[in-house]
């Protein structure tokens, strides 16, 4: 009998698009193949982590730039788009994507292990715009994962609740 947190025979593809991507020095353009799969049972709930078992794996290829291409094993789909982006910047290169604004973030982490939606840190609490993490975005608006995580702590700390914060 199979329930919802059997492995599945096969790995299943969360994404899986063309992006844009561009060098950040040279603004050469071109596309990139981003796709996602998981190994192993998802979560059971939408509040529930997945079991340590499932692994997440995120390939990027580039066109015409087959020496950047790469796959990035992680704990969850944001993990893994990290580790790729960090790679790519290394080089120069960056994604157009939505998950790659400096001011956006999946602020649904870690209540939702396999959530693959970014929202705009605006001034409020409560985002209410939600897009896919490979929406496509405006190269200006894209940061390194450095900034972006400065950006979310700034944020952050806008609405810390713990004593002294």
């Amino acid at each position: 009998m199979s329930t919802s947190h059997d492995a599945p025979s096969s790995p299943e593809t969360l994404f899986d698009r063309e992006v844009s991507a561009f060098h950040r020095t040279t603004d050469e353009q071109t596309t990139a193949t981003v796709t996602c799969t998981r190994r192993g049972p998802g979560p059971g709930r939408a509040m529930q982590a997945p079991p340590t078992a499932t692994v997440y794996t995120l390939t990027v290829r580039v066109e015409a730039h087959s020496d950047l291409d790469m796959t990035v094993d992680a704990a969850t789909p944001w993990d893994a788009l990290t580790h790729a982006r960090e790679h790519l910047e290394q080089h120069g290169w960056f994604l157009a994507i939505a998950a790659a604004r400096r001011d956006c973030w999946p602020i649904q982490l870690p209540r939702q292990h396999e959530a693959t939606t970014v929202t705009e840190l605006t001034g409020q609490r409560n985002p209410r715009q939600w897009q896919g993490f490979l929406a496509s975005s405006d190269p200006g608006d894209v940061g390194s994962v450095a900034e972006q995580q400065h950006h979310y702590q700034i944020w952050l700390s806008r609405y810390d609740t713990t004593p002294g914060g």
